[in-house]
């Protein structure tokens, strides 16, 4: 049992979300926690988040560190947050996402009624217009709940829907992994690789399925530059994949950045993603349900953005 209340750091890597920040930043001042504090790195933004922060670091009523950085990323400026950070435990929120009130009262409780807890998992809603709606971590919580095993063969099998901001880690277990990847450039899919490699029992890890952050849909989300998340996608798939699951997995993404690519009216890039997808389907004798399974899939896809914005 814990003895000591533990400091929590919340790092937040800010980038070009400017109207969004302050926000973010006050969802943190407002969670009612004895012992926290706030690392926001910013990473060479070229709207006004710079200034907004900073006004902010002199305003806050917890203890702030506001750093400024030339663009280097979103894993390295986790890194540096994570490097001048001094809380035993670790959380993250985006700069565009909103802390749910309380919830790092609530969480710690985990910890202190287990030695052995190392994270833990919650879950989180999609924010709109000011609406909250959906369930994120719904494709991927029958695997948490099925334990280690079944959440490692999935990670290593997709890249799914699974959020940095619904986690609380011990800092320890952190640095042990490595921190966050800096040569793919994933910031969750390679970390939670490596989470559910490392754990060894069901007690290092809980899930609890309430929410604990509200994560934004908007126009300019990293998650929107498909250009670079296909390519890191790919870039964790070959460095963490088995091999025999690799050719089958970039085939896949392949299909998936066709599709998205279609639908931003970009027929000729499109086109050229489904032929190396078909290249690879028939070097390595991948069935073509592989690419059909995604084209059947398209019409939800589209269902889904449309219910996000509307």
């Amino acid at each position: 049992m814990t003895t000591s209340i533990p400091r929590i750091s919340v790092l937040i890597p800010s980038y070009n979300h400017g109207r969004f920040i302050e926000e973010a930043i006050r969802s943190v001042w407002s969670q009612d926690y004895p012992d926290m504090e706030l690392v926001v790195v910013d990473d060479g933004s070229t709207d006004d988040s710079r200034e907004v922060i900073a006004r902010l670091a002199m305003e806050s009523p917890i203890r702030m560190q506001a750093i400024e950085q030339q663009n280097a990323g979103i894993c390295r400026t986790l890194n540096r947050a994570l490097s001048v950070s001094s809380g035993r435990i670790i959380a993250i929120l985006a700069s565009d996402d909103v802390m749910v009130a309380g919830r790092l009262k609530e969480e710690i409780k985990y910890f202190d009624n287990s030695e052995t807890l190392k994270v833990l998992f919650t879950n989180g809603k999609f924010q709109s217009n000011g609406k909250c709606f959906g369930d994120l971590h719904k494709p991927i919580k029958r695997f948490l709940k099925r334990g280690i095993a079944d959440m490692r063969r999935h990670l290593l099998s997709t890249a799914p829907g699974f959020y940095s901001q619904a986690r609380l880690i011990k800092r320890e277990f952190l640095v042990e992994l490595g921190g966050f990847d800096e040569e793919t450039g994933s910031d969750d899919w390679s970390l939670h690789i490596r989470m559910f490699q490392a754990l060894k029992t069901q007690s290092e890890y809980q899930f609890i399925d309430r929410v604990s952050f509200f994560y934004r849909v908007h126009q300019n989300q990293m998650h929107k530059a498909n250009d670079f998340m296909s390519s890191m996608k790919r870039k964790v798939i070959r460095k963490y994949f088995p091999v025999e699951n690799r050719s089958k997995a970039v085939c896949e993404e392949y299909v998936k950045r066709a599709i998205i690519l279609v639908i931003q009216k970009r027929y000729r890039l499109g086109w050229r993603y489904l032929r190396l997808a078909a290249r690879i389907s028939f070097v390595n004798q991948i069935p073509w349900n592989c690419i059909a399974r995604f084209g059947i899939r398209m019409p939800a896809y589209l269902f889904r953005v449309a219910k996000r914005h509307a």
